[in-house]
């Protein structure tokens, strides 16, 4: 298992193997961390032997470290179409970005996956196909909301200095040179 060089000064005190740390792990938030960590750990590795593929990736660790603190994992059916959805609930409550929309414990994700394999309706809650996570809680579409409105504002700005009446002497403008 790859494990962060904790000698680089630009990562932060971070311990956990790399590709199953969670999001509070990966920012260094070590008072954060604690047994959501366990579960988000868990989702990477039943994300991987259900996918083949691990949830989060990048060309070095740091770049690992930022897809897990930020990005959203693709949904694993989208890479195994033959995961029923249920399980694919399990995983992604799993892999959540917020400790506490994560499983509160090991028992109660052992008692989601008992469900599935008892043929029971699991607690996670399933996505409809064309489903996905809701914009609002996007932070990508935050940033994009806020830049439009700088934007907004910045071009009312203009508008409102080209509209400002010229010619009328103002409070700070100069008098006119008298030969």
């Amino acid at each position: 298992a790859l494990r962060l060089d904790l000698s680089d000064p630009n990562t932060k005190r971070v311990l956990g193997t790399l590709f199953y740390m969670s999001p509070e792990q990966a920012r260094g938030a070590a008072q954060e961390v604690g047994p959501a960590a366990d579960i988000c750990g868990a989702g990477a590795v039943l994300y991987l032997l259900l996918t083949g593929k691990r949830p989060f990736s990048g060309e070095n660790p740091i770049e690992v470290r930022k897809s897990i603190a930020v990005r959203p994992c693709a949904a694993p059916r989208s890479l195994n179409p033959k995961i029923p959805k249920s399980l694919e609930a399990v995983v992604v409550k799993c892999l959540q970005k917020e400790p506490a929309a994560r499983y509160v414990s090991a028992k109660e994700l052992a008692d989601d996956l008992q469900r599935y394999l008892d043929g029971q309706p699991v607690l996670a809650p399933v996505l409809r196909e064309g489903d996905s996570a809701p914009l609002w809680k996007d932070r990508r579409a935050w940033i994009a909301v806020a830049a439009g409105v700088l934007l907004l504002a910045g071009l009312l700005l203009v508008k409102w200095v080209m509209s400002r009446p010229t010619g009328e002497k103002g409070r700070y403008d100069l008098p006119e040179e008298t030969r």
